[in-house]
Parts: C-alpha cells; sequence; structure tokens
C-alpha cells in the first residue's frame, strides 16, 4: 500500500513554545545560544559563579571595556589607573 506524506506550515510563539518545554529541554536551549554565542557570560541560578552578583559583573563589563578602550584614554587616566593596581 503506498505512503503518502503531507506537509503542513504552522506558527508557534516563542513563548508557546518555551512554556512546553521541560528542565532538561530549557538547559539544552540555553547550552545551545551559547555555543552560538547569542549568550555571554551567562550565569544560571545553580552555579555557584551566579552568587557573584550583579555588582561584580558590572565591574567586569567596567575593567573588560577600559582593557578594549585603552588606546582612548589620557596619559593621566592611565597612571590613574596604574596608581590603582599597584597599590593591590
Amino acid at each position: 500500500m503506498p505512503t503518502f506524506y503531507e506537509e503542513t506550515e504552522f506558527n508557534i510563539s516563542t513563548d508557546d513554545f518555551l512554556e512546553e518545554c521541560d528542565k532538561d529541554e530549557i538547559e539544552n536551549i540555553i547550552d545551545y545560544l551559547e555555543e552560538m554565542g547569542y549568550l555571554k557570560n551567562f550565569k544560571r541560578s545553580n552555579d555557584v559563579s551566579s552568587s557573584i552578583g550583579f555588582l561584580e559583573d558590572e565591574f567586569q563589563e567596567k575593567i573588560q571595556k577600559l582593557s578594549e578602550s585603552r588606546h582612548r584614554l589620557t596619559l593621566e587616566e592611565e597612571e590613574i589607573i596604574k596608581k590603582i593596581s599597584d597599590r593591590l
């Protein structure tokens, strides 16, 4: 007996899709998004590193920005940063 296949198109909202996912499926989605570079420095609530908190994240972002934009600093600003670093 012959087999027939029918293609069907349908749209599902992201919210509807995610609401139907269980915890393991959500973790797989997060892993995929991290691997693809969509989630940078994502911290899961069950990770020990997540206890660092918002202030630490903000500080790390500012340090990264300083590092990437060093060429835009004045000599005086560089000296201030060096003094702070030497003090620590």
